[in-house]
């Protein structure tokens, strides 16, 4: 041991004898103790007015040895410090400043957890001031990865994916999850199963909280292109989830690729263009179109001439044939459109036909409609076997000409004027007897000829001479 070390030891000794009430001291972490990392641990220490501390210790334990550096700090800083037998390579004083000296721990580690750090200052001959600063490794957590994930499946199937994390120390967090579709962040939380254990691995300390959850959701056609993304979440680190797995380091999320849903062809559809009375010469476009995954494909035939196969092109999702220059007798009549894929090896079929009724040019439509069937037919070939099922509905309408209904028309009315007429006259005749029964009503009262009076007596003689002349008068006719 080199003598000025021992002088320097007989120093502290020598200056931190007494106990004295006028220097504060305070330790504190300047920065996140995260493991891995640089933490920087400061003592700082007021004292009264006159008074100069002599020294500073830092020390593993509340004993002033061992100890892993002590200062000369009656002097202006930069300070004086010298390393003792507890310091290591990771152990060192940082530039100090009037009042304060830090230690820099380097390459934290999970040993380090629960350490404490004691810092003594006192002045010459004088009992130390010590505070203690315990050392609290904190661990982030992790971004999340995924495995068991299942992206092809067949519809009505279950999905499965485990996500697996490291979600922090001491304070450890969870795993959520969250379901997105083209883009779209989508509520399925009430449909996701879900569990959730604690898992270790060889090697793991006790600063790894490793977390893996497990989900299962059964899918269907309407899941076609969502995909499963779990996030970690923490209180000190991230609290919350983003919508969207964006940037699987900072958003601490891990995303599945989107679902792929198979399922049976069905639900065949077919029209034509335009939809009104067909002419020769005309032109008319049949479409196809069925749901399925994989994309089905068609095969167009004309019943009854199935050697002649009508070219189709795709439009999109949908099957077309153009027939152009209609002729009656070479293009009239039923089409049938096939649509199959494959699922797990098994081929599914569907079909659908339609009706081309075509008129001369020069002889007008007939007002009845046009009669329309549609046959719809699902087939599913496994092994050589093969099973069908068959759905056929005919339409046709033939609506009444206008005189037919004009007449209609007029024989209900009359039939209606002449009830009411009846039924009035009913009604009179049973009042008309009630009446005469009761009191004669139904026999009309003559008014009472009251006798003529005179005023004066030539009035009277003047009118019995108008009635014998107007007798007389007519007996001479």
């Amino acid at each position: 041991m080199s003598e000025r070390f021992v002088n320097f030891r007989a120093f502290l000794v020598a200056t931190l004898c007494l106990h004295v009430n006028t220097i504060d001291v305070t330790t504190t972490w300047l920065n996140d103790t995260i493991i891995g990392t640089t933490a920087t641990l400061q003592c700082s220490w007021t004292v009264a007015s006159g008074e100069i501390p002599a020294a500073l210790l830092y020390s593993p334990t509340n004993n002033t040895d061992p100890f892993y550096f002590s200062c000369v700090v009656n002097t202006d800083p930069p300070y004086s410090c010298a390393k003792g037998s507890s310091a290591q390579n990771r152990h060192n004083s940082s530039s100090s400043q009037r009042g304060s000296v830090s230690m820099l721990i380097t390459n934290l580690n999970c040993s380090d957890d629960g350490t404490s750090y004691f810092c003594f200052v006192g002045e010459a001959f004088k009992t130390p001031n010590i505070s203690q600063a315990p050392l609290r490794i904190k661990v982030r957590p992790t971004a999340p990865t995924l495995s068991n994930v299942q992206t092809d499946v067949q519809e009505n199937s279950n999905i499965t994916a485990t996500c697996t994390a490291g979600v922090g120390y001491p304070n450890a967090g969870q795993i959520v999850w969250k379901a997105n579709q083209n883009g779209q962040s989508v509520d399925l939380l009430s449909k996701l199963m879900i569990t959730a254990v604690n898992v270790t691995k060889s090697g793991d300390d006790k600063c790894t909280v490793r977390t893996q959850s497990s989900v299962t959701l059964k899918v269907n056609r309407l899941h076609q292109n969502f995909s499963l993304a779990c996030f970690v979440i923490n209180q000190i680190y991230k609290p919350t989830a983003p919508e969207n797995c964006i940037n699987t380091a900072t958003d601490l999320c891990a995303m599945t690729n989107p679902v792929i849903v198979t399922y049976p062809v069905s639900s065949i559809s077919v029209t034509r263009e335009p939809v009104t009375t067909l002419y020769e010469g005309a032109r008319v476009t049949l479409k196809c179109q069925a749901d399925g995954n994989p994309l089905p494909t068609y095969t167009w035939t004309k019943v009854g001439d199935e050697n002649r196969t009508p070219f189709s092109v795709m439009d999109g999702l949908v099957s077309t044939v153009t027939l152009t220059s209609l002729n009656k007798s070479l293009d009239a009549g039923d089409y049938n459109c096939s649509a199959s894929n494959v699922v797990k090896n098994m081929m599914y079929k569907a079909s659908g036909l339609i009706t081309l009724t075509i008129y001369e040019a020069t002889k007008p439509a007939p007002t009845t409609t046009t009669t329309v069937k549609t046959t719809k037919t699902t087939t599913k070939q496994m092994y050589g076997s093969t099973q069908s099922t068959g759905l056929q509905s005919i339409e046709n309408n033939n609506p009444a000409s206008d005189s037919e209904s004009n007449a209609v028309s007029i024989i209900a009315i009359s039939v209606i004027l002449s009830a009411i007429i009846i039924v009035q006259f009913v009604v009179i005749l049973v009042l008309c007897r009630r009446n005469k029964a009761s009191n004669g009503l139904c026999k009309p009262k003559l008014a009472e000829r009251k006798p003529h009076t005179y005023d004066r007596a030539e009035e009277k003689e003047s009118h019995y001479d108008y009635i014998n002349d107007s007798y007389y008068k007519s007996i001479e006719i």
